[in-house]
């Protein structure tokens, strides 16, 4: 890959990296698996930061193909680790897409594309234990993420606090109210107990 950033043309339709979620939560045994994923990941921060064009794509498994597909025991092993599996078609239409030569350049957040984990409520949907790299801090978002079908707001998300500070009956009941507000949605945000 380094060798392409520099022997290529500076003005390219596109620049795709393959990469692994392995490189973003690790994988125990692999670690020079992980390290070349993360320096996909890197090349294509640093081409995006030269003004280049790059996207790497971090991809769990594709199911009718590669490694994966021709072991059931890994793919399952796979699964159990929070990696989500995708169908072919489904990975050519990404390429398709990517490979625009009208596509403007990616921005520093897009250059890294993480297609390949499953979220924590789809886990639990299937009878799969969240991974432990789920409990890093760094993928706590995951856990608000829902899925269409996912039960919708609790009910402390749906409190109208515009109707309860219209009945707030005193300005410290007011404050009291913002207090609840703000703790809430940092604790929310923090997937913290309130």
């Amino acid at each position: 890959s380094w060798n392409l950033h520099h022997v290529l043309p500076k003005k390219l339709d596109f620049f795709i990296l393959l990469s692994s979620g392995s490189g973003i939560v690790g994988n125990r045994g692999q670690a020079n698996y992980v390290a070349g994923n993360t320096f996909q990941d890197a090349l294509a921060r640093h081409r995006v930061s030269l003004g280049l064009k790059a996207t790497a794509l971090d991809l769990g498994m594709i199911l009718s193909v590669g490694f994966t597909a021709e072991k059931a025991d890994v793919m399952s092993h796979l699964r159990a680790a929070g990696f989500a599996a995708m169908r072919e078609e489904e990975y050519h239409a990404i390429l398709d897409e990517l490979c625009n030569p009208h596509l403007e350049p990616s921005s520093l957040l897009k250059a890294q594309v993480a297609l390949g984990f499953e979220i924590p409520e789809t886990l639990r949907s299937k009878g799969i234990e969240d991974p432990g790299w789920m409990h890093d801090p760094l993928f706590k978002h995951l856990y608000q993420i829902r899925t269409a079908g996912g039960g919708g707001d609790s009910a402390e998300d749906s409190v109208n606090y515009g109707l309860l500070l219209a009945a707030a009956e005193s300005h410290q009941a007011a404050v009291d109210i913002i207090n609840d507000a703000i703790v809430r949605k940092l604790c929310k945000a923090l997937t913290i107990e309130a």
